[in-house]
């Protein structure tokens, strides 16, 4: 009768915790508290780079609005592009990393493209450099480094 009730309790402690998880607000999940894109909606991340954008080169009011309107596009379709990869990996099936690193990158290149038309010159040289120090940082992440700066740097 004992060991039932500890049974019991062990459920009903499992059930409770499923509930609470799956009642959390959207932006609260286990990745970071809100932080990881995997939280954020497609506006939230197009307002996230258009800022991140913003505060690297300095846009006008009116570029802001042009700007967020291109980065919700390109919000939507990365959207649509994780779903997909997320129904092929709960299918089993392999996706090829190359093709999405080269996928990757001829979106980026459209976007760059579409950005620089409303951009200044000037503008586009910060927002190219920009992007030259997040690569750099994604490469340093691969490299053992740490998210968010020069932390973890091996001398």
């Amino acid at each position: 009768m004992k060991s039932l009730k500890t049974l019991l309790v062990a459920a009903l402690a499992i059930v409770s915790m499923s509930v609470v998880a799956q009642n959390r607000p959207q932006g609260q999940g286990q990745r970071g508290q809100g932080r990881g894109m995997g939280m954020m909606t497609v506006a939230q991340r197009a307002e996230r780079e258009t800022a991140r954008i913003n505060e690297a080169v300095k846009l006008t009011d009116a570029q802001v609005v042009e700007i967020n309107k291109i980065n919700y596009k390109y919000a939507a379709q990365d959207s649509v592009r994780f779903a997909q990869m997320r129904a092929q990996g709960n299918n089993g099936q392999q996706f090829d990393r190359e093709a999405m690193m080269k996928q990757r990158q001829e979106i980026q290149d459209a976007k760059t493209a579409e950005l620089n038309k409303v951009l200044t010159a000037d503008q586009q040289k910060k927002y190219q450099k920009m992007l030259e120090d997040q690569a750099a940082q994604m490469r340093n992440m691969g490299q053992g480094g740490q998210r968010g700066g020069q932390r973890g740097q091996r001398n």
